[in-house]
């Protein structure tokens, strides 16, 4: 258990490093700023590609994932009993970890949320500016009122 807790403060250490000191830094050495405008146009791609997507994938992985640790939890005494050796996997995971697991699951599915809110607007300002309906962004429905004064 340490040593995974040390594997994993390690590469936090050292994608936060990266990211907020050494990044920055190579952005600005004008060898390097052709490489890192690619890499923001490719995010910016793959981030028009799979908008609207990742909340749901988000959701069908976690489902996922919990039926395959459920059914091989229900299989493992069925195959145990074929003289097969296996073990369970939940009881492997410790209890205290079961609520930061819930909590990081929904931070993300709410982080998506949010990230989908703010294409949903600007799309809409957008819209409201050009008078289009920008392709490839669903706007969202908005109610329609009925109408009102005399019939």
């Amino acid at each position: 258990m340490i040593t995974w807790l040390i594997v994993a403060l390690t590469l936090l250490s050292v994608g936060t490093t990266y990211l907020f000191w050494i990044r920055p830094i190579l952005k600005k050495q004008p060898t390097f700023a052709e490489f890192y405008a690619q890499e923001d146009t490719l995010w910016a791609a793959l981030s028009a590609k799979f908008g609207g997507l990742k909340q749901r994938l988000t959701t069908a992985i976690v489902f996922i994932a919990g039926f395959v640790v459920e059914a091989y939890d229900f299989l493992a005494p069925l195959i145990s009993q074929s003289g097969v050796d296996v073990t369970t996997i939940l009881p492997k995971i410790p209890p205290q970890v079961w609520p930061l697991i819930s909590m990081g699951i929904l931070a993300l599915v709410m982080y998506f949320r949010r990230l989908s809110d703010k294409r949903n607007a600007a799309a809409i300002v957008e819209a409201a500016q050009t008078g289009e309906i920008p392709k490839g962004v669903p706007l969202p429905v908005l109610p329609t009122l009925p109408p009102t004064g005399s019939q």
